[in-house]
């Protein structure tokens, strides 16, 4: 398997990728992901980005940012610190 596949059901991303971004055991990504600890999402790229997809997931206060194109190759990736959480406030 490639690290990153595009299947039927959506991305399917490898433990050890997850693992390493956030410096954690991979075998755990799964139940992590299972709870809702580690949470996804994916931002698909128009005009000039068409044709590039952004994987976010977002784990104890980081994210891991990996951007493919539509052949699942690594574009980007970096992790970063989350300095926003969610929003609570009601408008």
């Amino acid at each position: 398997m490639t690290p990153i596949e595009h299947t039927a059901e959506g991305y399917v991303i490898d433990a050890e990728m997850l693992g390493g971004a956030f410096q954690i055991d991979p075998s755990v990504i799964p139940e992590l992901m299972r709870s809702g600890k580690i949470t996804a999402h994916h931002e698909r790229g128009v005009d000039s980005d068409s044709g590039l997809h952004c994987l976010v997931f977002s784990y104890s206060g980081r994210r891991f940012r990996v951007t493919i194109n539509d052949n699942c190759q690594i574009v980007a990736q970096g992790v970063f610190r989350s300095i926003i959480g969610p929003s609570h406030s009601k408008i």
